[in-house]
């Protein structure tokens, strides 16, 4: 289990409407560069977007991993 220290907010941005920001520190004093989460599910609390954000990495490593050692490829 890790702990995080974030901060989210309902914005809105001019090419893409409303969404939720997050802003994400590992340290408690606030001391390490923030990490920035954006995402159009204005209901999520913040732990939602830090959870869903760090299943998503593990998806883009095994992606890369599959293209470059497996030779898979990936049509859009």
């Amino acid at each position: 289990m890790k702990e995080y220290w974030a901060f989210t907010k309902t914005v809105r941005l001019k090419r893409y409407g409303r969404n939720r920001l997050g802003i994400v520190h590992e340290k408690q004093d606030l001391s390490d560069p923030p990490r920035f989460l954006l995402t159009d599910a204005l209901h999520w609390e913040s732990a939602r977007v830090i959870q869903t954000w760090s299943y998503r990495w593990a998806c883009e490593v095994f992606h890369e991993f599959c293209k470059q050692v497996a030779g898979f490829e990936f049509d859009p």
